[in-house]
């Protein structure tokens, strides 16, 4: 956990998990944002990723590609938890791109931003949150003037229940997600994403 300053970073990890329990800054204050992708088999993003720009918003691809396009490997799963932001704000120009994919299970629970400074109705970014079951639940999205596209195959806009630990994930085995099987692949994943993502590094 810690903070790690570029102007692009890439993390890959085919075969393994990746989490993301600190800040990675490729932030712009002369013009526009950086760009961050992270993937792996399963991803967890607890911390802070910021691609804001001065002038445009820069890009953010958490477990693939918009729309599940391109070159970039997809991830099995993907959690972003209550504590993640996303930012990928415009100060004058266009807000940029955030993306958060999984072939399979996609937990979206913390907050993205990629929108603009200046007030400009239109120059909001895109933000894509897609995965073959998508739970949404208390996840925010700030871009006004722009889309965010969601695209599941099944999506849940309920509420996990139990206790929040240091990731932000709540889960509860005794309480599972309403209307889905305590046994099924979406609970299961759910679980091992919390587990990962609250046994990040802490120093």
């Amino acid at each position: 956990k810690g903070t790690v300053k570029a102007a692009t970073v890439q993390a890959t990890a085919t075969g393994s998990d990746a989490v993301i329990g600190g800040t990675i800054d490729v932030s712009n204050t002369h013009g526009t944002g950086g760009n961050v992708t992270v993937t792996a088999d399963h991803v967890a993003v607890t911390g802070t990723i910021d691609a804001s720009g001065s002038t445009d918003g820069g890009s953010i691809k958490i477990g693939g590609d918009a729309h599940g396009e391109g070159e970039l490997a997809h991830a099995k799963s993907t959690l972003i938890t209550a504590s993640a932001y996303l930012l990928a704000d415009a100060m004058t120009g266009q807000g940029g791109q955030v993306v958060v994919w999984s072939d399979g299970n996609t937990y979206f629970y913390g907050t993205i931003e990629a929108g603009n400074g200046s007030g400009n109705t239109s120059g909001g970014g895109f933000v894509e949150t897609s995965g073959h079951f998508l739970d949404t639940t208390g996840g925010r999205v700030i871009a006004s003037g722009g889309r965010w596209l969601l695209d599941p195959f099944d999506v849940e806009l309920g509420s996990f229940g139990g206790a929040g630990n240091s990731s932000g994930c709540t889960f509860n085995a005794g309480n599972p997600n309403p209307g889905i099987p305590s046994a099924s692949p979406s609970n299961a994943a759910f679980a091992a994403l919390c587990a990962l993502a609250d046994a990040r590094p802490t120093a």
